[in-house]
């Protein structure tokens, strides 16, 4: 009765607290993120074009820079048709153009990021 009542208890915290259970996905380089989830960039990441970071597509993102920086020449970060999204801790510089794009999406938050273009 009592490995009862444990298997129970942890099958509960799983469908309860999903969120505790998930280590959010590494970004090392450039990417498209069309899946929903958590992300976080594991160092700087640069791209000569436009959108370094594109977030397009998708419900539920959220993306955690931590400090890192995205660097682009415009629209380093991108986020098109996006619903309930987070960036946080994020850098993001284009020395051409405006370094964030935010296009037909709701329900965001940024917090403690920083923002340089022209």
């Amino acid at each position: 009765m009592k490995y009862f009542f444990i298997v129970l208890t942890y099958l509960f915290l799983l469908i309860a607290f999903p969120v505790l259970a998930a280590k959010p996905v590494p970004i090392t380089s450039c990417r498209t993120i069309n899946e929903s989830g958590n992300y976080r960039l594991m160092n700087n990441i640069s791209k000569d074009g436009a959108r370094c970071l594109e977030i397009k597509d998708v419900d539920g993102v959220n993306v955690d820079c931590d400090n890192f920086s995205v660097t682009g020449p415009y629209y380093p970060i991108s986020i098109k048709n996006v619903n309930k999204f987070s960036l946080k801790s994020c850098n993001a510089t284009a020395p051409i153009f405006v370094p964030l794009l935010i296009e037909g999406s709701s329900n965001g938050k940024i917090e403690r990021s920083s923002f340089k273009g022209i």
